[in-house]
């Protein structure tokens, strides 16, 4: 959670930390972002993966 909002500080409006990156050092959040971009990535392909698996096994079993 904290990784996101010093990457991308409006989400952090709902709870009051919208100036959490002001703390952080710049790198950080920087790191932050593309870590949030790398997982998210990741994440797609594995659940494509998985899913193009999970279809493949059905139709061809």
């Amino acid at each position: 959670m904290f990784m996101r909002v010093l990457g991308v500080p409006s989400s952090g409006k709902k709870r009051g930390i919208e100036n959490a990156y002001k703390l952080a050092p710049k790198w950080y959040c920087k790191v932050s972002r593309y870590f949030i971009t790398v997982f998210l990535i990741n994440f797609s392909v594995l659940i494509l993966s998985v899913l193009a698996g999970s279809i493949y096994m059905w139709l061809y079993e």
